[in-house]
């Protein structure tokens, strides 16, 4: 049962991983500061950058949010990788 929870997060840590990388993309590509795809991912991705922005200095661009935002959920995906393979082992 720890294995397969383990593996849930995995999966949705995958994916939070991957839609901070769009946001990351759209919002150095996107030249429109009001545009449709730019703030759809800023909502998508709002529960994990908001609280990593209230951490960081104030003004603190959008952008350098997103990146720490990766490293940190990148650093849980990694963990959860290990803890997959050691229950895996068991």
């Amino acid at each position: 049962m720890l294995l397969k929870i383990v593996m849930v997060l995995r999966l949705v840590a995958f994916m939070v991983l991957m839609y901070l990388a769009l946001a990351w993309f759209v919002e150095r590509r996107s030249t429109n500061p009001q545009g449709k795809i730019r703030a759809f991912f800023r909502i998508v991705c709002a529960p994990v950058a908001v609280p990593v922005a209230k951490r960081m200095p104030r003004g603190t661009s959008y952008e350098k949010v997103l990146v720490v935002s990766m490293v940190v959920v990148g650093a849980a995906w990694a963990v959860l990788i290990v803890l997959n393979q050691l229950l895996a082992r068991s």
